[in-house]
């Protein structure tokens, strides 16, 4: 199942310093696309939820400030899966 990962520019761009060019979750990360508002751009992440989880792993260790908006995709991902399950 996929999970839709959104967060400001400036949190995605320092985020984004924190991997190896050859990692997985910076390939994650630049598989993004911005979306621009009047008042700023928001990064949309579309990825699988176990990638989801590697980058906030690395959010946890690396960039704190990231890991807010990863937690809450999951969170909505998760609400759904237990409504599929009942």
């Amino acid at each position: 199942m996929a999970v839709l990962v959104k967060m400001p520019l400036d949190t995605y761009r320092c985020f984004l310093g924190r991997f190896r060019l050859p990692s997985r979750g910076y390939t994650i990360l630049k598989n993004s696309v911005i979306e621009r508002t009047r008042d700023s751009s928001i990064v949309e992440i579309l990825c699988q939820i176990e990638d989801a989880k590697l980058i906030l792993d690395r959010a946890y260790q690396f960039y704190p400030g990231a890991a807010p908006y990863i937690e809450d995709a999951l969170s909505v991902v998760s609400g759904v899966e237990e409504i599929g399950e009942v």
